[in-house]
């Protein structure tokens, strides 16, 4: 289920301070994520986040998620995307 997973995303920019992704769920719900780095912040374009394990979403099933690219962002940029089980769940 959905509320087991953490979500990884690393940019080949290390500048990169501003994640504004769209989690969609099988039953058409979807969650917007939007994640921000102080720029004293040295993250290296990295981003990570829990999908909601909450008791209404933790069930959902995760269908897909899409990543807003702004316009900004400099040419060639990369990212990758990995999705993994947390080791601890909480039932």
């Amino acid at each position: 289920m959905s509320g087991h997973y953490l979500v990884d995303f690393q940019f080949s920019d290390p500048e990169i301070k501003r994640l504004d992704a769209t989690v969609w769920y099988h039953n058409a719900l979807k969650e917007r994520v939007v994640l921000k780095h102080n720029d004293r912040v040295n993250t290296q374009g990295r981003f990570l986040f829990e999908l909601k394990a909450t008791e209404q979403w933790k069930n959902y099933l995760f269908i897909s998620l899409d990543v807003a690219i702004d316009e900004r962002y400099p040419t060639g940029l990369t990212l990758t995307a990995t999705m993994c089980r947390r080791d601890r769940v909480a039932t």
